[in-house]
């Protein structure tokens, strides 16, 4: 049997939670609370808790591992400090094998500068079965939404293993974003800078170790970078396997410098040359498994389009084969496109290492450029080779 709690309203304000271990291994100051909450106690009468109404205004939390290095402005959690606690929640029932709660408010500010200005959802859990509704985050500049999220599992795991726990669950839902990659910079440190806001929207269903994902939608709203593909993912004893079929993806022409002001905080101007390309646009399907990718992709752009073909072994190794139709060379080279290398159509096979003997991408390429114009005069099935290792370039043409 249980030992029923009944608690009409609770509120708790200014109070402070001092909770620590004095080494990795140690028990937490707070272990009675979690044994009293544990299924395997066997020593008490478990806890079965209804609370109508918890209010928590102006608390602070903080939690150390006495003997793990700090890492200021970095959120660590072995020492989290948490301040301007503030909560509302109903907890319909708690005990050791289940929770139903209504988040109706939670937000906190942590030492790191990660801040959650507010989060509701109304969450129920079992042993058999978890499920979500209506979850809503708010960040500084960011937003997340999930209407439902049913996730079926046939047990709570005792150690979680992402790949064994997909391999059994299954779940459905949908998601939508306006994302400030920024707000997480205490997490990904890589992206303090992002402050440029990305919107994303999916749908997806899991069962039996694979995920489903339709209508993959990513846009940031000055449209340098736009994605729309399906895809799935799955685990299982052989490790990750991976396949999408990209419907839409494009490039603007000032992606890079989009990124490197996100990413590094730097503002830099365009080059000639990707001025010159213009917006990319590229589809077609692409397939990761046994850590090789395969992909399958069109190409276009304002001076010409290409077909890619590539196999990228262990990540690693490079074999790829592309046709490249009218490309207009005159344009690339040169702003009022006045050059003396006009058309250009190619068939070229590479192969290479991401990264070689010294560290660097090693690489040969051999083909044909089936139809080339040069000063107005045409020329036809040229033969071409080049190859890069150490540093060294070498190039015939025949």
């Amino acid at each position: 049997a249980h030992q029923a709690i009944r608690i009409e309203n609770a509120q708790l304000f200014g109070a402070h939670a001092r909770l620590y271990r004095e080494t990795a291994g140690a028990k937490p100051n707070c272990q009675f609370l979690l044994d009293a909450f544990s299924s395997n106690d066997t020593t008490s009468t478990p806890i079965d808790l209804k609370l109508g109404k918890l209010l928590v205004r102006g608390m602070s939390v903080q939690y150390d591992v006495e003997d793990q290095a700090e890492t200021p402005g970095k959120l660590n959690p072995n020492h989290l400090h948490l301040k301007e606690l503030r909560l509302n929640a109903i907890i319909h029932h708690l005990t050791p094998d289940s929770i139903k709660v209504e988040l109706e408010k939670l937000a906190f500010e942590e030492k790191s500068g990660l801040r959650l200005e507010q989060m509701d959802m109304e969450a129920s859990l079992t042993t058999q079965e978890t499920s979500i509704q209506q979850l809503w985050i708010k960040m500084p500049h960011s937003t997340l939404s999930v209407p439902r999220l049913p996730c079926t599992d046939d047990a709570l795991p005792r150690k979680w293993h992402i790949r064994r726990w997909l391999a059994r669950m299954g779940c459905e839902g949908q998601m939508e974003a306006s994302l400030s990659p920024g707000d997480i910079g205490s997490i990904v440190p890589r992206l303090q800078h992002f402050t440029d806001s990305i919107q994303a929207s999916l749908t997806f269903a899991g069962a039996e170790g694979k995920v489903k994902v339709n209508d993959l939608h990513i846009q940031d709203q000055g449209k340098n970078i736009l994605l729309w593909m399906d895809g799935w993912v799955q685990a299982d004893t052989a490790g990750w396997q991976a396949s999408g079929n990209i419907r839409q993806m494009e490039a603007g022409e000032h992606l890079l410098s989009w990124l490197k002001r996100n990413l590094q905080g730097q503002e830099t101007e365009e080059t000639a040359i990707l001025r010159r390309i213009g917006r990319i646009a590229a589809s077609g399907p692409l397939h990761y498994a046994h850590n090789t990718l395969n992909t399958d992709i069109e190409l276009h752009t304002q001076i010409g389009t290409a077909h890619v073909r590539s196999t990228l072994h262990q990540m690693q190794d490079l074999d790829a084969h592309v046709e490249v139709d009218r490309l207009e060379a005159n344009r690339l080279l040169a702003d009022d496109g006045h050059a003396p290398l006009e058309d250009v159509s190619a068939s070229i096979h590479l192969t290479g290492r991401l990264k070689g003997e010294d560290g660097k991408p090693q690489w040969r390429m051999a083909g044909t450029l089936g139809q080339l114009v040069f000063k107005h005069y045409p020329y036809h099935n040229i033969q071409v080779s080049a190859s890069q290792e150490k540093s060294i370039l070498q190039a015939t043409v025949n």
